[in-house]
């Protein structure tokens, strides 16, 4: 509507038709209004279902869904529970939900233009208990499982699309390093939660603070068996063991590191609701078919992938066949670009400085164990319950590097069983360290693109990103690159929260990896200029130039002048007394006759030296 009005404008003022401007400024704004006036009056009727419910819980719940029809920030909690509003929708009686969908419905089917994006989103929304979750994860050295249960080894190193929405609102970016040359454990994870950026580092850090591995929009902060809140809805919650980061729509990451050789990796488990949006990536499309899971620009190669796990010579050469292209030609598919990339970088670092296309060297199967580890690995992994493909997997990481077994995780939602009481005294439940202020924006989408490669403009701002450190104002600082080995000493200080978990600020502790040389280079940088060449120091450069300018020579030359006649003497004269540097004074000398000789006899005795 506003692009129309502008266009119409335009042509008017063209036109030199000075008031039909004004009168379609005051038309268009007019119909802004009303359309914005349009869909509040619709929405007063969920808002009125919500807030009978619960006053406090449903105000806020109202709020937090405006909030996401705009892709804006959600208001703070003024609750005890630490739900995102996918949870506390969960959290009401299904009778509430019935009520509060049936509204939505209704006005989504009659929004106008303007409107019917935002009640898409939330119509997208309430519909959300209606589908059932599915799960794939990557885990190990790595093994994947994709959201149809198809299960295959992805040995490369890089930084891959796991999973990512068409709706822009959700993105799950993994990278994966070497160990050893046939091999590979994932690193680190980059996540987009509907307008907030969240990285999780197991090692391959972007920066020297080891202290923890989350960085939210590029700043640091420390979660200690509680709950963070992120500015857009989403939350990351801390158990003993493992991470979960929370949309606000419902969907979940659960992170669980482990530890081996050259640094620690993460185990990545991600959950989804298929019927309310449509996903692709590296674990597939979730449409129910694990056929087309490996497809390459639509199509699936014609392949014998063998028997896995065979001794057979011929089935051992079609499995690494089949690996060769789950490595090669469906890994580039899904390769990220440097506009598509969530990480943090170090300095000089993009998402090429962890990429190496030709990894793994040898491409190794289960029939290439040694019996006896082969029998060992299969022992562990049967007690854990492995069976078919999922063991095949374990045995793999079991045998080969030791790993233990990781079965498939189980995520409860946080407010299953929950029974919620009136909110008597409203107290704010927010992150103690306050809220990070984005420098991406809070309506920043990262694209919808539907395949590797695409380019996503509103990531364009935080492509090359130097990495950022949450300083104790909160303010980002750059620090250090990727490649050190050396973790900074930060000890976290722990501040209390108020039942939405504990949240730690850093001390500020000196920075090894900052540069402190810039401030004595001021001083040179200020004489620099008056140097007359780039190697002399600023002290013999000053002095060369007090005392062997060429300005105080032609000063003797009014010596030779004055000796003639006494009639140019009284004209030259006041020339070199105001201005005795000046080349010019020597020209008035040639004029007289008889002193051409003792101007030339004045300068030969100076140019001998």
């Amino acid at each position: 509507m506003l692009l129309v009005c502008y266009q119409i404008v335009k042509k008017q003022i063209a036109m030199k038709k000075l008031v039909l401007p004004l009168f379609t400024l005051f038309v268009c704004s007019t119909s802004v209004f009303a359309q914005t006036n349009s869909f509040d009056g619709q929405f007063a009727s969920v808002r009125t279902e919500l807030t009978n419910w619960d006053k406090v819980r449903g105000e806020w719940l109202a709020q937090s869904m405006e909030a996401m029809s705009t892709n804006g920030q959600v208001p703070d909690r003024n609750f005890p529970e630490n739900y995102t509003p996918s949870e506390m929708y969960m959290a009401m009686p299904s009778n509430v939900r019935n009520n509060v969908q049936s509204i939505v419905t209704n006005n989504t089917n009659s929004a106008d233009s303007a409107s019917r994006t935002r009640w898409n989103t939330i119509n997208q929304f309430v519909r959300r208990p209606a589908c059932s979750s599915v799960q794939g994860r990557t885990y190990g050295d790595p093994h994947l499982t994709s959201f149809d249960g198809a299960n295959f080894s992805f040995q490369t190193v890089g930084e891959f699309t796991l999973v990512k929405s068409q709706s822009g609102h959700f993105n799950v970016q993994t990278r994966q390093r070497a160990e050893g040359e046939s091999v590979s454990l994932n690193s680190a994870v980059a996540m987009w939660v509907n307008g907030d950026r969240v990285c999780y580092y197991a090692s391959t850090f972007p920066d020297g603070n080891r202290s923890t591995p989350f960085r939210v929009d590029g700043q640091a902060i420390y979660i200690e068996n509680g709950t963070y809140f992120l500015n857009h809805g989403g939350t990351i919650t801390a158990t003993r063991s493992d991470y979960i980061v929370t949309w606000p729509t419902g969907e979940r990451v659960k992170l669980d590191r482990g530890v081996f050789g050259s640094g620690d990796f993460v185990n990545v488990a991600v959950e989804i609701f298929p019927c309310n949006d449509t996903y692709f990536g590296v674990l597939g499309n979730a449409n129910g078919r694990q056929s087309d899971d490996f497809d390459v620009n639509g199509r699936m190669p014609n392949m014998n992938t063998g028997v896995f796990a065979s001794n057979d010579p011929t089935s051992q050469a079609m499995e690494r066949q089949y690996l060769s292209y789950l490595a090669q030609d469906y890994a580039n598919q899904w390769r990220v670009s440097q506009p598509e990339s969530l990480f943090d970088y170090g300095f000089g670092q993009s998402t090429t400085s962890f990429t190496d296309i030709t990894f793994p060297r040898v491409h190794q199967t289960i029939g290439d164990l040694p019996q006896s580890d082969r029998d060992r690995a299969r022992r562990n992994c049967e007690r854990q319950g492995f069976t078919g493909a999922a063991l095949n997997a374990c045995i793999y990481d079991n045998g080969y590097l030791n790993i233990a077994p990781t079965p498939e995780p189980r995520v409860p939602v946080a407010s299953t069983g929950t029974i919620t009481t009136p909110v008597t005294n409203p107290t704010p439940n927010v992150n103690p360290s306050g809220r990070i202020k984005s420098p991406m924006g809070s309506t920043l989408n990262p694209g919808t693109g539907t395949g590797s490669g695409t380019t996503s403009p509103g990531l364009e701002s935080t492509t090359g990103r130097q990495a950022t450190l949450q300083s104790q104002g909160g303010t980002a600082q750059p620090i250090g690159t990727g490649t050190s080995s050396e973790p900074t000493s930060v000890e976290p200080t722990i501040r209390e929260g108020n039942g939405n978990g504990t949240a730690v600020t850093p001390r500020k502790e000196p920075n090894p990896y900052e540069p402190a040389v810039e401030p004595e280079k001021k001083p040179w940088r200020v004489n620099r200029p008056v140097e007359s060449e780039p190697t002399s120091t600023p002290s013999s450069s000053s002095g060369t130039t007090t005392t062997k300018s060429p300005e105080p020579k032609p000063v003797s030359t009014p010596r030779p002048v004055s000796t003639p006649s006494p009639k140019p003497v009284s004209t030259p004269s006041p020339k070199p007394v105001s201005t005795p540097s000046p080349k010019p004074v020597s020209t008035p000398a040639p004029k007289p006759a008889s002193t051409p000789a003792p101007v030339k006899s004045a300068p030969a005795p100076l140019k001998r030296p």
